[in-house]
């Protein structure tokens, strides 16, 4: 369910990055490939609203996790999925 207005973002949580300055992480409460799945959706239809554009994923890096992986692929079908360096030492 869906509310009004930017109440339905209101379970978005975004963290500035201290290396980069520039990266966001989303983080969600629960492991699940549906609620990743919501979490895109969402923050695909927030930048279309907050921005007037289209958001387009073309890299993301991610740690080894297969829903995730499925929910980027659903959301972007031409994404292209990487390791997160910090998972793979």
């Amino acid at each position: 369910m869906e509310s009004s207005g930017t109440n339905r973002y209101r379970h978005l949580r975004n963290y500035k990055c201290s290396d980069t300055k520039r990266s966001y992480y989303l983080f969600v409460r629960s492991e699940y490939e549906e609620t990743y799945s919501q979490l895109l959706r969402v923050s695909a239809e927030a930048f279309d609203t907050f921005f007037d554009y289209h958001l387009e994923v073309a890299t993301c890096s991610i740690d080894h996790t297969q829903y995730i992986q499925t929910a980027l692929k659903k959301q972007w079908p031409q994404v292209h999925v990487v390791s997160c360096a910090i998972h793979m030492l």
